[in-house]
């Protein structure tokens, strides 16, 4: 007996690949975040310069949002804060090597600000730990 299988493009749903958008000011971690995200089925778009990521912010429309905390130019309360000024509905991941009062500080402050489910993790930071907060993020469905 053979399994009728919907063909790429019919009317029956399908799956889009999930996005991810992040910001990290050190190129080597933002290469990881890229490869990981990628690795994990996401369509990743990786950047470290925050006007990048604002532009990216508005076209992309990422399913999850990952942020460093401490960066030069703008940092990541900057960036959280234009995020809810933006009406963002998305998970935001905050990452950050320094002190771990910064992240949950940025918790906190995402919390009160209306954004979504704001969780931290430490750099360096373990595959299996990202892959474990990623898959958590749904997929989309279009018909």
């Amino acid at each position: 007996m053979q399994v009728a299988r919907p063909e790429f493009g019919s009317s029956q749903l399908q799956q889009e690949k999930r996005r991810l958008l992040a910001i990290d000011d050190d190129q080597q971690i933002a290469e990881i975040l890229s490869i990981a995200g990628t690795k994990f089925g996401f369509d990743a778009k990786v950047v470290t310069d925050p006007e990048a990521f604002k532009d990216l912010y508005q076209t992309f429309r990422p399913d999850v949002i990952i942020v460093d905390v401490v960066m030069p130019e703008v940092d990541g309360i900057e960036l959280l804060r234009y995020l809810a000024d933006s009406g963002c509905e998305v998970p935001v991941l905050v990452i950050s090597g320094f002190n771990p009062h910064y992240m949950h500080s940025m918790e906190q402050l995402g919390g009160n600000w209306g954004l979504p489910v704001v969780s931290s993790m430490k750099k360096p930071f373990r595959m299996d730990a990202l892959k474990s907060y990623l898959d958590q993020i749904p997929y989309k469905t279009e018909n």
